[in-house]
């Protein structure tokens, strides 16, 4: 993916004129370098964020090194999408799922909309064909790592947070090898304005404990998509929510193993269960501590 393109690829690619789009970069409206020459730059992620804010489209994605539009994307729904996204991956076509991700993307959807209305129905599907013998072990195996690749093509090409945004990290305990959410909440968060970085999976409560009180977080959050033993999680939840107490950091639990049960032995704790209550979340977080004297 290219990481700096000029003012004529960026024209092109958004369908204006090249004198427009440098005269917007003289006037700020899109974030601009200089080359040692003197010629100017702009990365993919500000061409993004300024599509985002504008609500421009991209009429030639591929400049920029982006996957070209296929007839009729623009208009493509996300359950469409997400009918077309469920075959890329079980089919293991990467180019093809890649291509279905990135139109809902750069077509301004939120991440959280992205990850409740695409990418999450689909592996909930992914997870039932392979309950019922539909999907062999490897085939639902390369489609996370598919999601994987493309989640970080995305993260590259996303604005990144602010110098002062806040630091939000999170992760997944032991025995829980699912990568898929963290990964998700990481870009949901950054998108809501948080400087988020996922830890990853199956991680001894120790561990997390230790990067709460080394990094000092405003946001700390945990994904639950498997434990081996309740007793021990809620314990260590418990342990999780004193350190992240102890810094005065709000701390919030997601994931598929929250049913009610669970959540009354959790006791008074904050729980989301979709990405977009997540974003919601966050976003009135950031905007409580601006409100603050």
């Amino acid at each position: 993916m290219t990481e700096l393109v000029s003012p004529k690829q960026v024209a092109q690619a958004i369908g204006v004129s090249e004198s427009s789009l440098k005269r917007w970069c003289d006037q700020g409206v899109i974030e601009t370098v200089r080359t040692v020459g003197g010629h100017r730059r702009l990365s993919v992620s500000s061409v993004i964020a300024y599509l985002q804010k504008t609500g421009h489209t991209l009429v030639a994605p591929e400049i920029l090194g982006l996957p070209p539009l296929t007839s009729g994307a623009g208009q493509r729904s996300l359950a469409k999408a997400q009918v077309a996204l469920l075959e890329a991956l079980t089919q293991g076509q990467h180019v093809a799922a890649r291509q279905i991700v990135f139109e809902a993307f750069t077509a301004h959807h939120p991440m959280c909309v992205i990850a409740d209305e695409l990418i999450a129905p689909t592996f909930h599907e992914i997870g039932r064909q392979w309950d019922c013998g539909e999907v062999a072990v490897y085939e639902e195996r390369y489609a996370s790592e598919i999601i994987t690749r493309i989640l970080w093509d995305l993260r590259r090409i996303h604005e990144g947070p602010e110098l002062n945004s806040p630091r939000a990290i999170g992760g997944a305990l032991e025995s829980d090898h699912y990568s898929l959410p963290n990964h998700l909440a990481e870009l949901v968060l950054r998108d809501a304005g948080w400087d988020a970085i996922s830890l990853g999976p199956h991680l001894p409560v120790e561990t997390l404990e230790l990067a709460i009180q080394q990094h000092q977080p405003r946001l700390v959050w945990l994904s639950v998509s498997h434990f081996q033993c309740e007793n021990k999680f809620v314990a260590d939840v418990e342990r999780l929510r004193s350190a992240a107490a102890a810094i005065k950091a709000p701390f919030v639990i997601g994931g598929r193993m929250l049913c009610e049960e669970l959540r009354q032995k959790l006791g008074d704790i904050a729980c989301c269960d979709s990405m977009r209550q997540l974003d919601a979340f966050a976003r009135a977080l950031i905007q409580s501590n601006t409100a603050e004297p």
